[in-house]
Formats: structure tokens, sequence, C-alpha cells
């Protein structure tokens, strides 16, 4: 039975209800109710759905939880699979593997340079620049790629929170959409459609800080501290994350630098990247690559007590700051910096040998 069917109904019932009402007659009011009652019942089990009317698109969910983890080690000596081609990419310091294109690589560079992301193949060709419009960062150090704030599509968090002079008070974490890349073009040129800027603050003041990983669930944000000493502090930012004021981060934990104290500056965590199944993390120093084994509910927070090995020591780039997971999850790509600014830096992948 259609609504307005039953509409009528009812309203013939009522009127006639109401003249009995106004006669202080108890059976017509009885009756009434009853009536009433019974269709408005019907109503709710025949009432169909309102004219074209569509259920609502699910979001997309991007799980990378299913990337592999190398059964054993990456080779040591890592593969050149080409040099990077646009030459603005001169101190590149910070990598990720796309979460949403394969075959893409998400770069940027280190401060004083425009504010806008580079999209390069894993043979270093010049696939796409990305414009970060309305926002002015000061020292962008590193980048990670997981969900969105409160959503299931795939973002890129970037960590504008370098401070060599530790007195910067605007440290602050950028996330923009992942964009799609169209792998068969070169030089697009694209812009983020939506940028979420979180400020952050440090306890006891100024950090500088050159490494982030993301969790696999977006709901937290590492970070380590960039010293020259034998342990960092690592901090967390916890979500839910907010716009309009700095969130101080808290300290979760400190560790021992696994790089080499009688080098200059061989103790510094330059760059890091978390497995996409929360059970691997990789981090950068000049001095070399190591990965921790998280395993049994162990965090980022936990490096001081989990295993470590090298990947390579010492490493064969001027200026290494960056690393990352390749998209199977197994290799891990690095990048330099150059010290002279000039482009052309070579891509290294440390690949994961193939079972025998």
């Amino acid at each position: 039975m259609m609504m307005k069917d039953l509409f009528i109904r009812v309203l013939d019932i009522w009127i006639s209800a109401t003249s009995g009402l106004w006669r202080k007659e108890p059976t017509g009011r009885a009756e009434a109710v009853l009536a009433v009652t019974s269709l408005f019942l019907a109503a709710s089990c025949c009432n169909e759905p309102p004219a074209h009317e569509e259920p609502d698109e699910a979001k997309p969910v991007f799980d990378a939880l299913t990337r592999e983890i190398c059964p054993t080690e990456q080779d040591p000596n890592p593969q050149v699979t080409g040099y990077l081609e646009d030459p603005e990419l001169v101190e590149t310091s910070g990598i990720v593997a796309s979460w949403r294109t394969p075959g893409v690589l998400w770069l940027h560079n280190d401060s004083g340079h425009p504010d806008r992301i580079y999209a390069t193949g894993v043979d270093g060709s010049a696939l796409a620049r990305v414009e970060l419009t309305g926002i002015s960062m000061a020292d962008l150090e590193d980048i990670a790629a997981g969900p969105c704030p409160g959503e299931s599509s795939p973002c890129l968090w970037l960590g504008d929170v370098g401070d060599n002079l530790r007195r910067r008070d605007d440290a602050a974490i950028y996330v923009l959409p992942e964009p799609k890349i169209d792998v068969t073009e070169r030089e697009q040129r694209l812009e983020a459609e939506r940028i979420w800027r979180f400020p952050v603050s440090f306890p006891g003041g100024p950090v500088d800080i050159e490494a982030i990983v993301l969790t696999p669930d977006g709901e937290s944000l590492y970070m380590w501290e960039k010293v020259d000493e034998k342990q960092a502090r690592i901090f967390r930012l916890s979500a839910p994350f907010t716009e309009d004021k700095a969130t101080k981060v808290e300290v979760v934990g400190i560790m021992d630098s696994p790089g080499i104290d009688w080098v200059e500056y061989g103790l510094m965590i330059t760059g890091a990247d978390l497995h996409p199944s929360g059970r691997r993390l990789v981090l950068r120093l000049y001095t070399g690559i190591f990965e921790y084994e998280l395993e049994g509910g162990m965090s980022p927070a936990d490096l001081a007590d989990a295993p470590m090995r090298e990947v390579a020591r010492p490493l064969n780039e001027p200026q290494g700051e960056a690393v990352a997971y390749d998209e199977a999850g197994t290799g891990i790509w690095t990048v330099s910096e150059d010290p002279d600014r000039e482009p052309g830096q070579p891509l290294h992948h440390y690949p994961c040998p193939a079972p025998p």
C-alpha cells in the first residue's frame, strides 16, 4: 500500500473519530485509536524507499598490511635503478613508495626549495610535480604514506619539523590525499586537492627532527630527534590530530644510536620508514641503514629493546638522508642529497634475495 493511500485512510478515520470525541463517545475514541495504530504499524512495514534514492558508495580501503617482509636479509650491495631526472631534486631528504600507484616513488627536497613534492618512477623518471598551494614550509625533512586523517583513502604525511638551530615555534605535520599519477606520462603538473596542517610542539623546547613514520592505522606518528650523540629520544604524536592549536608531542622512548661515533655526524638519525605491516622499521643515518624487528606487539617506541641488524654500512652516498621500503615491502630504497646541489643523484635499491 502506498503511503498516500494510508494517509488518506488515516485522515478519514481521524475525522470520524474526532466528531465522536466531541460527542463524548468512548466507543468511537477506542475504535479510532485502534484503527490509527494499526494503520501506522502497517505503514512502517510497507513503507517504500524514496524515489531515485541510491545507496552510498563505499569508500575505498587501501590495505597495505598484506605487503611481504623479507624472510632473509636485503642484499647489502645496492642496485642503481636509475638517476633522478627532475632537475629540481638536488637535496632529496625524504622518499616513500606510493600506496596508490604501483611503480611510483614520492620524494621531496630539503629546506630552501618550493613547496612541492615529486613523483618519480623507480628508474628515476620525472613523472610529476605536485604544488602544495597555500602553505609555507620552513624545513621539510621526511615523508610517510598511510591513511588520511579519519579516512581510509591514502595520504602523504610531510614532516616540516627540521630545526638545525633549535629555535622554531612553527613545526608542523602536513597531510594531503595522495594524487593519482599516470605512469605513462612525464612531467605532469598537479596541485594538492586538500592539505591538513597539524602544528606540533616539543617538551622542553624546540627539537631538530628528520625522521618520521606513521603507523598503519594512521593513529600515531613517531619522530626521532637528530643529534650526534649516543642516544636519541623518540617522540609520538597521537590522534586525534588538531589543526587549531599546537599539540605537544610526548617522549615515548630513548634509544642507542646504531651509527658510528668516531665519524662526524655519524650518530645522527636522518630518515625512517615503518613497514606497512608494522612489524619492521628501517632507520637511516649518514653512516648506515638499520632494520628493527617489531614483533609481539612492539611499537616504534620500543626500538631500545627490538632486535636490530645492519642492512648496509658504510653507504655509497655523499649525504644520504632518505630511506623507504619498496612497494613489495621486502626491499629498501635510498637516495642522497647532493652536497653541491647538482641534479641526477642515483636511486639505490637493496633487494631481498629470491628464495633458492
